[in-house]
């Protein structure tokens, strides 16, 4: 029981990852679109200004929760 538990935290954890993720990525782009527009611009980001780090900050997200879902898939699939 505790086991299905700490499966569904998980879970939830690498979706949220994947979410401030995809929020960096939007952020990101918008700022790059901006600054190429020759619009000044301060991103609100994590704790980046700069919007190509914000960017690559969210694709080493997404691609970080990615991973843990699917080792995490394998992991149930094996178990079972």
């Amino acid at each position: 029981m505790k086991d299905k538990y700490l499966l569904s935290s998980i879970v939830v954890v690498c979706v949220a990852i994947g979410m401030f993720g995809l929020w960096a990525v939007d952020i990101g782009v918008s700022g790059e679109i901006l600054r190429l527009q020759g619009i000044k611009i301060n991103a609100q980001g994590f704790f980046i200004r700069e919007p190509a780090i914000q960017y690559h900050l969210g694709l080493v997200l997404i691609t970080a929760s990615i991973i843990s879902l699917s080792l995490l898939s394998l992991y149930i699939i094996v178990k079972l």
